[in-house]
């Protein structure tokens, strides 16, 4: 009733002791287990008191490993655990017992990948433990593969692409297949694919960037050589007293579908080494290519060589005294050509 005052004790007090021993204002059982709490409610001159059993059950505490990263081939490892379910104001340190260990699903020579880590160990009076694993990735360490079975394949400009090398590359590791490629020029540019234009390259073949266990490359080195081309001064002949010609080379060596018009910037004539007197006296003197240039694009791919030429001046076979009367005209003579004049 109203007034009423109540008291407890986790022993029996008998009604001499109240005034002398410690009484509580509420029952003070906390730990698991059952205890018996002694009550005294005082109302007036009133005395009643009894008691009850009061019981308490563990709590539940979850434990969860904490993720945790290594490489493969490391010995297993954790990052801890996380409590959940601590009653107020408490933690870990509340636990009687706190011999914290591990278990691995992973050990040393298993590929890479996700394993379990499962705590175990922690005990406690007032909880009870449930235990969650985490995760363990193992990531893979890449290991180093040599690339052989291929050569260096050197070859002349033709116009098409060139690869630049022979053979079939093969991995020390058989489990590697498919490799890339990358071509770069010599002034470090890195292309777009094989090249066809003369030049030097390198070729380096790797393990694809994506292949997580393994790594390597080799490097090819190699040349495009600038293709041969010929501008020959073709063998002449002529009349003492014609005047000379010039005329243009013959040239060898395009590429299809390259020719004179589309690889010369200028194409050049054949003339006489030197200044030659026709009007006298028969002989020989070379005759050579000038003026030829190839344009800035044929220039990458061909080198210009001149073949020089002969030309013959003869005296008109059966004329006398007389002069030619040059009405023009040419016929062949040998290997060579003949400037003309009609003998009258």
């Amino acid at each position: 009733g109203s007034g009423a005052k109540g008291d407890y004790s986790e022993e029996k007090i008998s009604a001499a002791e109240r005034e002398s021993k410690a009484l509580k204002a509420s029952p003070s059982a906390k730990n698991v287990g059952s205890t018996q709490v002694y009550y005294y409610v005082v109302c007036g001159s009133e005395v009643m008191e009894g008691s009850e059993y009061i019981t308490i059950t563990k709590a539940p505490l979850t434990v969860t490993a904490n993720p945790k990263t290594i490489k493969q081939g490391d010995a297993p490892a954790n990052s801890g655990v996380t409590y959940s379910g601590f009653a107020d104001g408490e933690d870990e340190s509340d636990l009687v017992t706190a011999q914290l260990a591990y278990k691995y699903s992973y050990s040393i020579g298993k590929p890479a990948g996700d394993y379990s880590i499962t705590p175990y160990g922690v005990k406690s009076a007032n909880y009870e433990m449930t235990y969650v694993p985490g995760v363990l990735t193992v990531t893979p360490v890449q290991q180093t593969v040599s690339i052989t079975g291929v050569t260096a394949d050197n070859v002349i400009y033709d116009g098409n692409v060139h690869q630049g090398y022979t053979g079939t590359p093969e991995a020390s590791e058989g489990s590697v297949t498919g490799f890339t490629y990358t071509y770069t020029d010599s002034g470090g540019t890195v292309l777009t694919g094989a090249p066809k234009d003369a030049g030097s390259y390198k070729l380096t073949i790797s393990v694809p960037s994506e292949n997580k266990y393994y790594k390597g490359s080799t490097e090819i080195n190699f040349t495009i050589a600038k293709k041969a081309l010929t501008a020959r001064a073709v063998n002449q002949a002529m009349l003492v007293g014609q005047g000379f010609t010039a005329l243009a080379p013959e040239y060898s060596g395009f590429v299809n579908p390259d020719t004179a018009d589309t690889v010369f910037e200028n194409k050049g004539t054949v003339i006489p080494e030197t200044t030659v007197d026709t009007s006298t006296a028969a002989g020989t003197v070379k005759l050579s290519v000038t003026g030829i240039v190839l344009n800035s694009v044929a220039g990458k791919n061909y080198v210009l060589r001149t073949s020089d030429g002969l030309l013959t001046i003869v005296n008109p076979s059966g004329s006398e005294s007389g002069t030619p009367d040059d009405t023009g005209g040419s016929a062949d003579v040998g290997s060579g050509k003949v400037q003309t004049a009609v003998i009258k």
